[in-house]
C-alpha cells in the first residue's frame, strides 16, 4: 500500500514581489493528492534558520523543501516523489531526494544523480531537492549559509539519495559555472608509472616528455610486449639512465590485462598511473589534480578528459547501457569541440562515472589488489578497464574524471592493426562476460539521466558534431562504439 508522506515547504519571501509569491503558492496549492504544509520565511537566510534549529521550528512534514518565492513545483511533483520513495528497494528511506528541473530563462537541467564531487565544483542541485526530517535534524547546529552548503555537509558522510529523473520544478536561479574547490597543498606522493608497450618509438618520447617537468619521484615501469624495433633498445637504455626505468619483458601474445597486472606487481609506490603509450600529458598540473583525487580514501580510480590531437574530445567518462541486446560502454561527448562545457560541467568539473578508460587510470596499489586487479583470464583485451571500475564501485569506491585541456590520446594507434577476425571474436567474448557479470550495471547507470537518451540516442552527445575529414576520422566516427585501452 502506498505511503502518505507529509511534505513541508519552507518558502523564503524576503525581498520577493507579490507576483513571485503568488506564483509559488499557486503551484503548491495545486498539488495532486497531496496538500503540503507551507511555512513562509521572512529572513533572507532561507534554510539556515531552520537547519540550525529544527527542533525549535514547529513543522510536521516527513520531508522539507526550501524554496524561494518565484520557484514553483509541477502539479504532480509531490505525488511523483512520494511514489518514487515507495518504489525504493529495501533499506532505510532516502535522506535526500533530488530531481530534474528548469532554471530561469528556460534552461532544462537533467541531473546525473547524486555526485558529491560535482557538488563541490558547482551547485548543480540548486533548490530542486527535499530533505528528510532526520537529515534536517542532523544538520541542526551546523549553521550552513545556504542549501548548497547544507548539501555539502550531508555529502561528507554516506547518504541514501534518491534521484527522480523528472522535471518537477522551475527554480528562479541562474545556471552556475563549475569552479574548482580549494584543494590541499603540500608535497605530492611518489608515483609508479606503468606503460604497456610494443615497439612504439613514434609514441614513447612524446608520452614520457612530461617526466622532465615533474617535481615528485616517479618510478617508470615499461612492460614490453616482444618488441622488434632495433631502435627501441638504445632508447630503453637512455630511459634507464635518465629516469631509472625498469623494462619488464612480456614475450607472449598480446594480453593487455596481464601486462597491467605485471607492471603493478613491480610498482614500488602505492600511487600508480596506468598509461597508454599514445597518451601525451601536456600540462603537469592536470596530472597533479588527478593525483590529489586519487589519494582520497573514497576514490578508487581517477580518469581524465582526453582529447584527440585536433583538440576535440576523445573521452570524458563512460556511460553504460544496452544496445541491441549487447552491453555498451559509451565514451560521452566524443568529438565535442574545444571550448564546449558539456552537460552540467561534464568537461569542466570533477564528475563521477561508472567507468573510465584504461588509457589513463590513476589508482592506489592497495586498492588495485583489493579488487583483484585486471581480469587477464577472461578479459585479456576488451572491457578489462570497465570491469575494473565496476569492481571498484561494487566495493563502495568512486570512479571519477578530472577536467583537462591538455591530455591528448591519439586513440588506439597502438592497436590499429588488431582489427582482425581474432580480435573481433575476443571483443564478442568480452561483451558476453560483461553481460553475465554486470547485468544490473548496464540496466541502470546512476550517473546517466535516462531522459538524455530520448534526446540523444547515442548517449550524452549534447553538442553539434563537427564535420571531420579524412579516412582515419571517418573510421573513428564509424567505430566510435569501440572501447579499448
Amino acid at each position: 500500500m502506498a505511503s502518505r508522506r507529509m511534505f513541508t515547504v519552507f518558502l523564503s519571501v524576503a525581498g520577493a514581489s507579490a507576483a513571485e509569491i503568488r506564483r509559488s503558492l499557486r503551484s503548491l496549492e495545486a498539488q495532486e493528492d497531496c496538500t503540503p504544509e507551507i511555512i513562509m520565511l521572512g529572513q533572507a537566510s532561507g534554510p539556515a534558520e531552520v537547519l540550525d534549529g529544527a527542533e525549535k521550528t514547529d513543522w510536521r512534514g516527513d520531508y522539507a523543501f526550501f524554496l524561494q518565492a518565484g520557484d514553483s513545483l509541477a502539479g504532480d511533483a509531490l505525488r511523483i516523489i512520494n511514489d518514487a520513495l515507495d518504489d525504493q528497494s529495501s533499506g532505510p528511506e532516502a535522506s535526500l531526494v533530488i530531481f530534474d528541473h528548469h532554471l530561469r530563462g528556460g534552461l532544462t537541467r537533467r541531473l546525473p544523480g547524486w555526485d558529491p564531487h560535482l557538488l563541490a565544483w558547482c551547485d548543480y542541485v540548486h533548490r530542486a531537492c527535499c530533505l528528510s526530517r532526520a537529515a534536517v535534524a542532523a544538520l541542526a547546529g551546523t549553521r550552513p549559509t545556504g542549501l548548497h552548503e547544507a548539501l555539502l555537509s550531508l555529502a561528507e558522510s554516506p547518504q541514501r539519495v534518491l534521484h527522480v529523473p523528472e522535471l518537477l520544478a522551475v527554480i528562479d536561479a541562474e545556471a552556475v559555472v563549475p569552479r574548482a574547490p580549494a584543494m590541499p597543498t603540500g608535497q605530492l606522493p611518489a608515483l609508479s608509472l606503468i606503460i604497456p608497450n610494443r615497439n612504439g618509438m613514434d609514441l614513447l618520447p612524446g608520452c614520457l616528455a612530461f617526466l622532465r617537468r615533474v617535481d615528485f619521484p616517479v618510478d617508470l615501469i615499461i612492460v614490453d610486449n616482444a618488441s622488434t624495433d632495433p631502435a627501441l633498445w638504445p632508447y630503453y637504455e637512455r630511459l634507464r639512465q635518465d629516469f631509472g626505468a625498469r623494462i619488464i619483458p612480456f614475450n607472449q601474445p598480446f594480453n593487455y590485462a596481464a601486462m597491467i597486472n605485471l607492471g603493478v606487481a613491480a610498482a614500488t609506490h602505492d600511487l600508480i598511473l596506468l598509461l597508454n603509450n599514445d597518451v601525451v600529458i601536456g600540462d603537469v598540473s592536470e596530472l597533479q589534480l588527478a593525483m590529489r583525487y586519487a589519494c582520497r580514501p573514497e576514490v578508487g580510480v581517477v580518469g581524465s578528459v582526453l582529447r584527440y590531437p585536433d583538440g576535440t574530445v576523445q573521452h570524458a567518462g563512460m556511460v553504460l547501457s544496452w544496445h541491441n541486446g549487447q552491453c555498451d560502454a559509451h565514451h560521452i561527448l566524443r568529438h565535442a569541440q574545444d571550448g564546449e562545457q558539456g552537460h552540467i560541467g561534464a568537461l569542466t568539473a570533477v564528475r563521477n562515472f561508472m567507468a573510465v578508460t584504461g588509457a589513463f587510470q590513476l589508482t592506489r596499489k592497495q586498492v588495485f589488489h583489493s579488487v583483484g586487479g585486471y581480469d587477464e583470464a577472461r578479459l585479456p583485451v576488451e572491457h578489462n578497464d570497465v570491469d575494473f571500475c565496476l569492481r571498484l564501485r561494487a566495493a563502495g569506491l568512486h570512479v571519477v574524471t578530472i577536467p583537462a585541456l591538455h591530455m591528448v590520446h591519439d586513440e588506439s594507434r597502438t592497436r590499429s592493426k588488431m582489427k582482425t577476425t581474432e580480435a573481433r571474436e575476443l571483443a564478442k567474448a568480452a561483451r558476453n562476460v560483461m553481460k553475465a557479470r554486470w547485468p544490473s550495471a548496464f540496466d541502470h547507470d546512476p550517473h546517466y539521466n535516462p531522459a538524455l537518451r530520448e534526446k540523444h540516442a547515442s548517449g550524452w552527445r549534447d553538442w553539434r558534431r563537427p564535420r571531420r575529414k579524412g579516412l582515419m576520422n571517418a573510421i573513428r566516427r564509424i567505430g566510435g562504439f569501440f572501447q579499448g585501452a
